[in-house]
């Protein structure tokens, strides 16, 4: 048929050029057959007729239709001939046919090499054959011929070497020699495509070279390791070969670096499995491809392939190094290997600023940067993996993580000598402090401080000569200085207890830890003071210190509350008998430490600030002592004595709080807050039920009455808003200021009046209301009054529900009744005189403001 087609188009094409010839017509087809294939120096309207003379100024492009003044006419317009000048269409051109024909050729031959009958061999050496022959016709012969007469044996060509190379693995002994052919025919064919695209035939041809390479090692009996390695070898050979022939084009040599990255791909895969000498030479290989790519000052690089490359170098030798280790050494090699790995890391990152000078004098400076920056984080990467190895590896324990990480933090202590790099410093700082760690594992130390001091106090230690040379560095000093104690605190809280780590347990005999915790505290308030005081330049730079300084002494301070708690609930044994006088006063010591931070740190607090504006800063110290007594409570009488006494002194304490602050501002815990604490330790002291409520509702009632009576007799100085925080300062009136303390003197006894009668008790209830109304009465006071009131029928109310004669005593309990109704009727009396007859009841009542 493709023969058949070729002649039809031969003759067809004779006739229509003698049709063409007696009309003397032209056109143009618009789809590019017929006439427009005219050869260059001819008429268009004889583009076969040999002999015809050539036409001065003729076009030279085929089937350009002439016009007088020489010029071309467009493809639609029909060239006038005859008497009328009539347009003339030409005759259907053929010469599709013949192309038609060459593609029906095509198929033909490659039907011809998938016939049974031929040998394998045969049919891949007609294939080659044909393909070289079909790519030499079209680069030489038809090198000028239009793109549709090449495209048949381009290709068919390229169809006949892909048939070959499929056809050669269906026998062992044939696909070895194919291959190389194959690749051979692969250059030819690139020949046949524009230069441009030529880097899809040199990558594939590569490809498949590496590909029957690796097939011959494997078919000779190579291990797959070896056959893997060797072809990483040649790929890399290859690929630093091509990078150094500066004739070859980017893109071809782009196409080969790409081939290249595969079996080095697969190699670093391996090598997670299995180590030799093999890996170590093919990794070598690659190490000399990417210290090409860095150093070459070939155009075509770009910086992302630089960049790869220099990222490849330090893990490369790290690579070779554990193969060679694993190939040389009859035992583990990790002990032998990790420490040179580190080594190398150390001198990398030490020589980092000689490497980007290196550079810089032979690449451009983005790029220079860049490969420079690559090699250190790929030495950080390593450093970290060498690590990890050294921690996880059970045949390098830690004398070889020791020695991994000295030689680390020797190097980046070099590396923030020499190079200058910010993260030197703290990467040194983490590497000493693992080595610290791998020393106290060797030796069996335990214990949390051991671990934690050392680092934390040194980034401490840091950041306060980093602050006294002038540089920002309170964040450091603070997070070094709450590293060193927090985590102490939680220790000595959670020693003991199911959440416990028992590595890191304290002992269990002295209360070491928390004494220690105190006497940090008192050591950072006397530091704080030294620094408040001098007059050194340096010192008093140290300023900025003062807050996370007196900070962390509040929180070392509660260690002596968290002692006191174990001793009380008896996790640790007590040194006195009982318990409570030896958490008493340790939780003094701790409360002292506290207060004195807070007032320092009110102090020194600027002006308008949180620090100086808050009341809270000593409540800690207050609840030190109260958290380190409560769980000594114990039925015994000098236990609940003593109990009873650090009740009083919070309530002492806090109506002189309330004394301070009505002459002014004031950074003492508020007074709600202290009553609150010391309502809880009247609980606590009530809890052993060895003493009567009235021992403490008592003193209750009446410090906080004390209090309020303190501001209603003279007002604050520059008195606050009315705020719960500043009670009493800010208000005024009965009501806000006695109403509490009566309320808690009254209500504790009353409510035992109905659970618990006692004679005295309601007797001393009906006094204390009797007072109130006396004193509401005399003072014009509404709350004492109102109370007062209110209390005795209640009071009365409950004595008689509890049957008067039972459980109180009938007569004295109507002694009272009418004593306490004579002096009502004695103030109903006078107060009568005093007003005179027209005041009315409500307006006396409105009296009592």
């Amino acid at each position: 048929m493709a023969l058949s087609l070729g002649s039809f188009a031969a003759i067809t094409a004779s006739r229509g050029v003698e049709a063409g010839a007696a009309t003397g017509a032209a056109s143009v087809d618009p789809h590019g057959f017929g006439a427009h294939d005219a050869q260059p120096g001819r008429d268009a309207h004889a583009p076969y007729a040999p002999g015809t003379p050539r036409t001065p100024g003729a076009p030279h492009a085929p089937g350009a239709p002439r016009t007088e003044a020489g010029t071309t006419p467009p493809r639609s317009v029909a060239l006038p001939t005859g008497a009328g000048d009539e347009a003339v269409p030409q005759p259907l051109g053929t010469r599709w046919l013949g192309f038609l024909g060459a593609w029906y050729a095509v198929l033909a031959f490659l039907t011809v090499l998938s016939l049974p009958g031929l040998e394998v061999w045969a049919r891949v050496a007609i294939a080659l054959v044909a393909a070289v022959g079909a790519g030499a016709v079209v680069t030489t012969g038809l090198r000028d011929a239009s793109a549709s007469a090449r495209m048949p044996l381009v290709a068919g060509a390229h169809a006949a070497v892909l048939f070959a190379a499929i056809l050669s693995w269906r026998d062992d002994d044939l696909t070895v020699w194919a291959g190389t052919a194959v690749v051979a025919s692969i250059g030819v064919l690139a020949l046949t495509v524009p230069r441009a695209g030529r880097f899809v035939h040199v990558g594939v041809a590569f490809g498949y070279a590496l590909v029957v390479l690796a097939t011959a090692l494997a078919r000779g009996g190579a291990d797959p390791l070896v056959v893997v390695c060797l072809t990483t070898c040649a790929a890399g050979a290859v690929a630093i070969a091509t990078t150094f022939a500066r004739r070859i084009p980017s893109r071809e040599w782009h196409a080969v670096l790409v081939v290249t990255a595969v079996p080095f791909a697969i190699g670093v895969l391996q090598v997670v499995f299995e180590r030799s000498g093999w890996t170590a030479l093919s990794t070598a290989v690659i190490f000399g491809l990417a210290l090409t790519l860095v150093t070459t000052a070939r155009a075509g690089l770009g910086v992302v392939v630089r960049t790869l490359a220099a990222a490849t170098l330090v893990p490369a030798v790290a690579v070779v190094a554990v193969c060679l280790g694993a190939q040389l050494l009859p035992m583990s090699g990790s002990p032998v290997v990790l420490p040179v790995i580190a080594a190398i890391v150390a001198g990398v990152l030490a020589s980092a600023d000689l490497i980007g000078d290196a550079l810089g004098r032979r690449l451009p400076q983005a790029q220079a940067r860049a490969a420079g920056l690559a090699v250190e984080a790929s030495a950080l990467l390593t450093a970290a993996i060498a690590v990890a190895l050294a921690l996880v590896r059970t045949s390098a324990g830690l004398p070889t993580t020791l020695l991994v990480l000295v030689i680390l933090g020797t190097g980046f202590a070099v590396t923030a000598l020499s190079a200058p790099r910010r993260y030197a410093w703290p990467l040194a700082g983490a590497a000493f402090t693992g080595a610290l760690w791998s020393a106290w594992g060797i030796v069996g130390v335990t214990g949390l401080e051991p671990y934690l001091l050392p680092p934390a106090l040194g980034a401490a230690v840091v950041g306060a000569l980093l602050t006294a040379r002038g540089r920002p560095a309170a964040g450091l000093y603070a997070a070094g200085l709450a590293t060193a104690v927090v985590p102490v605190v939680l220790a000595l809280a959670l020693d003991g207890t199911d959440a416990a780590l028992p590595a890191f347990a304290a002992d269990a005999v002295a209360p070491g830890r928390a004494v220690g915790l105190v006497s940090a505290a008192w050591a950072l308030v006397a530091a704080s003071v030294i620094v408040s005081r001098a007059s050194a330049p340096r010192i008093r730079r140290l300023r900025v210190l003062r807050v996370p300084t007196l900070a962390v002494a509040i929180v070392a301070a509660a260690a002596a509350a968290v002692q006191g708690l174990r001793w009380g609930i008896g996790l640790d044994p007590a040194p006195t008998d009982p318990a409570i006088l030896a958490a008493l006063a340790f939780g003094l010591l701790g409360a002292g430490a506290a207060a004195s931070a807070a007032r320092g740190l009110h102090r020194h607090a600027a002006e308008g600030t949180t620090l100086a504006r808050t009341r809270w800063l000593g409540a800690p110290a207050v609840l030190i002592v109260g958290v380190a007594t409560w769980p000594a409570i114990e039925r015994d009488w000098f236990v609940v004595w003593t109990m009873w006494g650090l009740l009083l002194g919070f309530l002492a304490l806090m109506v002189a709080v309330a004394a301070r602050g009505l002459r002014g501002p004031t950074g003492l815990p508020p007074v709600p807050f202290l009553f609150a604490v010391s309502f809880v330790t009247a609980v606590v002291a009530w809890s052993p039920r060895d003493l009567r409520v009235e021992w403490f509702s008592l003193p209750l009632g009446l410090f906080l009455l004390a209090a309020g009576a303190l501001a209603l007799r003279r007002p604050a100085v520059d008195a606050p808003a009315r705020r719960l925080e500043a009670w009493p300062a800010g208000w005024s009136g009965s009501w806000p200021l006695l109403a509490p303390g009566l309320v808690t003197m009254l209500s504790a006894s009353v409510a035992a009046t109905y659970t618990d009668p006692r004679t005295w008790r309601a007797i001393l209830v009906m006094a204390i209301a009797l007072v109130a109304i006396l004193v509401g009465a005399t003072q014009r006071l509404a709350a004492p009054f109102v109370i007062g009131i209110v209390v005795l029928p209640i009071e009365n109310v409950l004595a008689f529900m509890v049957q008067i004669g039972r459980g109180i005593d009938a007569m004295p309990w109507w002694i009272t009744l009418s004593v306490v109704g004579a002096v009502l009727l004695i103030i109903a009396v006078g107060y009568e005189r005093r007003a005179g007859d027209d005041t009315g009841l409500a307006a006396r009542l409105r009296d009592l403001a």
